[in-house]
Formats: C-alpha cells, structure tokens, sequence
C-alpha cells in the first residue's frame, strides 16, 4: 500500500505525509480490487493522527465504493469485510474514483533507491505564521494590483478595499510590473493592520506563493536563489517580511478570480481589481 495525504493550499493540492506498508499474507492472495480496498482502510488509518474527525476524501482507480455497496466477496473474511465498512463507509469519508496519475504510485517500492539517513535542519520563522483559512472575528482587506500602457507609458498602481467596497489605501508605481504592484498592496495592507488581526484575500498565486511557500526559505538564504543569486523582486520583498511583523495575527487567503460570484469574497476581490485597474489606468490622479 502506497499513499500521499495532501491538503488543499491555495487553489492546488499539497502533500502533507507519504504512507508505504506492505500488506499483510491475507489480502495480498486476494484479487487487486479487493487489494485496493485493504490499500485504503490501511491508509485512513494511517492518517488518522493528523486527519482526525475531519472530512477525508480517498482518491483511489478502483471502485471501492461499489464493492463496499454490493454483496460481500466470498474471498475476505466478514471480521476484515465489516472493519472496511466501519472505516471507509464513515460520512465523513468520500471515496472517488479517478484514472488520472495517482501520485501515491510515484513512491519507491522496498526494493528501488538507497537507503536515505539524512535529517533536515528546522529553519525557526522570525515573523508571525501566516495563516490560509479565514480569522475569525478580524477585518477583511482585499489587495490588487494592475500594470497597463497607456499611449506607450507603462502605468502601475494597486488598492486596497474593505469587503463593502470602500476604498482603504492606493498608490502608484511607475514603471513596475503587476507582481511588484500586488506586493506593494499587500504591504500596505499588513501596515494597516498593525497592532491586530487581519485577513487579507488575494487572487494572485504569485503573491500567495510568496508569503506562504518561498519567503522564510528567502529569509534564511539571504534573500538568495538556490544558485546564489538575487532572488526576483528581492528589494519589495525584504520591505514584505519587514512589514508582516507589524499585525498580531495574519490570514492571507486566496480566492479565485474573474469569477462574477455574488458572494462577499468574490465581490470584494473584484471591487479591488476595479480600483487597482481604474488608478493604473487614471495614472497618477487621485480617484
């Protein structure tokens, strides 16, 4: 049995643990089908420690669901048939079918690589941990920034605006790109929030990744790519990791965009992109 637990990160999935156990001499004289239901209750249970009460959905390319619905299979025993219905029928358990790549199918089986010893230092984070679900009772601020050319001058600006729409803080940056601009908004907003807690919602996957994949490994690098170089917009970086000390408590969460959805997010993340393209477009003129 082989299986990768990920959890939702943004709009993707990440992996959190990898689970590798051999089956015990029962289910592997049983037919794969059959083999892959063993797979799956070994692998709930596996994860149990960090999934607890939580929903779980279990992606597998065999039917499980079916198999569990039908009649019971003659080859397993009704001690081993009933403990996968306790475990995999649960309704906080959501089997799905799929034939996509599986990425448990991606770990090494016992007989492939060399064995590996080595431990990973723990780097310590000098700024608050940003949070990716939403802080309960904290304000909610969404950042844009847009990037245009007019009559061949390259405008950028960006915003920052409350989920009613009302306009916070705004500026412009001549010259720079849209990654630049939405950074900046993002600063600005971690400055407004100093002292407390802030959710922030954007629908850039650049600024995301930024502050929560990338930046305390920048951080402990020097701001320095794996090759030694400067990383991409290291300067409005270093004023970001600088700014995240100021809230109490941060939330930065990603919603999608362009989605013309009527609920509160969706209407604030386009209410932020109207302001930010509005200023890029009305140069450097207040709005």
């Amino acid at each position: 049995m082989a299986a990768v637990l990920t959890q939702k990160h943004g709009d993707k999935q990440r992996p959190v643990a990898y689970y590798s156990s051999k089956l015990d001499a029962v289910p592997q004289a049983m037919p794969p089908c059959l083999q892959a239901v063993e797979g799956a209750s070994m692998a709930l249970n596996q994860a149990l420690p960090l999934t607890g009460a939580q929903d779980v959905n279990i992606v597998v390319p065999h039917a499980v669901l079916a198999i569990l619905s039908g009649k019971k299979s003659s080859a397993v025993h009704v001690a081993r048939w009933t403990q996968w219905e306790t475990s995999l029928l649960m309704p906080s358990v959501h089997l799905q079918e799929v034939s996509s790549l599986n990425p448990a199918t991606l770990i090494p089986s016992p007989d492939e690589g060399h064995p590996h010893h080595c431990c990973l230092k723990e780097e310590p984070m000098d700024f608050p941990l940003v949070k990716e679900t939403e802080i309960p009772d904290a304000p909610c601020l969404y950042v844009d920034g847009s990037s245009s050319y007019v009559n061949g001058k390259r405008h950028t600006r960006w915003a920052i605006c409350t989920q009613d729409g009302q306009l916070v803080a705004h500026g412009s940056l001549p010259g720079a790109s849209a990654q630049v601009a939405k950074l900046q908004a993002l600063i600005a907003a971690y400055e407004t929030a100093e002292g407390h807690a802030i959710n922030i919602y954007t629908d850039s996957r650049y600024t995301f990744g930024v502050v929560h994949d990338y930046l305390n490994l920048w951080v402990n690098r020097g701001f320095l790519t794996s090759t030694g170089s400067a990383i991409q917009n290291g300067g409005i970086v270093q004023k970001l990791h600088a700014a995240m000390q100021k809230p109490t408590e941060v939330a930065v969460i990603k919603v999608r965009a362009h989605t013309k959805g009527t609920d509160p997010h969706s209407k604030g993340n386009q209410r932020a992109e109207e302001l930010a393209k509005q200023a890029a477009v009305e140069t450097d003129q207040d709005f």
